[in-house]
């Protein structure tokens, strides 16, 4: 075994005290493990006993149980990948869709020949033309609804709904 260490009688002393315990730990790599103690016994785990209920202090409503709360949950999960159930309004609006109260034509124009009327239908507003529907990307005109005719000359709107009826709306 080489040890290099520094210079001169106090690193060769420093040297020695390192190497002769490490030359200890090397010889007893071979030794036989028969001398060894034996391993010692694993504790025993002790279930706790149950705790005795805590008296009632006046004026504190006592917590339920850990058994109460978990027989409160519901049992199962909601599928997260369902599609979400429709309000009932919505469906019976599709249904059949009403005249649109809050509807308000506020001008109409005829520019290269196409007529345009302009309507306001809750907080949106914006021109439409003949043909178009209600919904989507035309917010301001209602969803079941669509431009059935305008007309500069009289300043009105004709509105019909999916099921056929028609609402005339005029400036």
């Amino acid at each position: 075994m080489n040890l290099v260490c520094g210079p001169g009688v106090r690193g060769s002393v420093f040297c020695l005290s390192l190497a002769l315990p490490l030359a200890g730990l090397l010889t007893a790599c071979g030794s036989n493990t028969s001398q060894l103690s034996p391993p010692l016994p694993r504790p025993r785990l002790v279930k706790p006993a149950p705790l005795a209920p805590a008296p009632l202090v006046a004026g504190f409503t006592p917590l339920p149980s850990p058994e109460a709360v978990l027989a409160a949950l519901p049992k199962g999960r909601v599928d997260p990948f369902a599609a979400p159930p429709a309000p009932a309004t919505a469906t019976a609006a599709a249904a059949k869709p009403s005249a649109p109260p809050a509807l308000r034509l506020t001008g109409v124009v005829l520019s290269n020949g196409m007529a345009q009327a302009f309507v306001d239908y809750g907080n949106q507003s914006g021109p439409v033309a003949v043909g178009e529907k209600g919904g989507g990307s035309i917010a301001w005109l209602p969803e079941g609804w669509r431009v059935a005719a305008i007309d500069v000359q009289q300043g009105q709107l004709l509105l019909q709904a999916d099921d056929g009826r028609r609402v005339p709306y005029q400036l």
